[in-house]
């Protein structure tokens, strides 16, 4: 055989090598994280992979419940990461991460304090820039909870997908905790309360690069007319 060949295929050998033991340490190194997660928090899954060299990360039947928010993804999907960029660069760069099926539910701790605001308290610092490329969801549903009994808003998610995302410590600061260029979505089944006397339901929902369409809006009453007089005590 050619001393040449030899060569290349020794260094062949030698990069397969490192690559099986590279995804068996980062495997090993997801379930670590995944563990001391699920001894912090309630947090739960099925089972996790991972690819180096595809890039590729993925987590089943994920399951995450605290005080602003109840989770349940059937799966969690990371598609273009490096690894060391994550182990070494500030700034971690992602290709797509895809939802599928979540069902998520956003709660309320009090009057004076909103599920948004609860939320940000889990996100107290970043020690990356994050930048996505694209964050998709497939067949979810988003409730928000006003309280215990009624729902501030109900919807169906086909489809959604925001483009060029970017979180930071500076974002984490702003209303939105994080920056996007474009969003596109399908969305169904909305219904909104709007006050103790009226809701708000829509059929569809399509938003294309930003901009909105709207399908069958309604204002509809909690109340029949008669009822109306005994809640409301003057004429509307």
């Amino acid at each position: 055989m050619n001393k040449s060949l030899r060569v290349v295929l020794w260094v062949i050998g030698i990069l397969l090598l490192l690559l099986l033991v590279g995804n068996y340490v980062a495997k090993l190194q997801l379930k670590k994280s995944l563990e001391k997660i699920k001894a912090e928090e309630a947090f739960t899954y099925e089972d996790a992979s991972v690819n180096l060299l595809f890039g590729k990360a993925a987590l089943s039947q994920v399951s995450f419940e605290n005080e602003a928010l109840k989770l349940k993804v059937g799966e969690a999907r990371l598609v273009g990461f490096s690894y060391f960029d994550y182990v070494f660069a500030e700034t971690l760069e992602l290709g797509n991460i895809t939802l599928v099926e979540p069902n998520v539910m956003l709660k309320s701790k009090s009057k004076s304090e909103t599920a948004d605001d609860t939320i940000k308290k889990q996100w107290k610092s970043l020690d990356k820039v994050l930048n996505v490329n694209a964050f998709k969801i497939e067949n979810g549903y988003l409730g928000i909870l006003k309280d215990s009994a009624n729902k501030q808003l109900s919807l169906k998610i086909n489809n959604l997908e925001l483009k060029d995302i970017v979180l930071s410590n500076v974002t984490l600061r702003q209303s939105i905790p994080f920056e996007y260029k474009s969003i596109s979505a399908n969305l169904n089944s909305i219904e909104l309360l709007l006050n103790a006397q009226h809701d708000i339901s829509i059929k569809d929902i399509s938003i294309d690069k930003n901009v909105m369409n709207m399908v069958d809006l309604k204002i509809l009453p909690r109340y029949s007319r008669g009822d109306f007089q005994d809640v409301i005590p003057y004429e509307k």
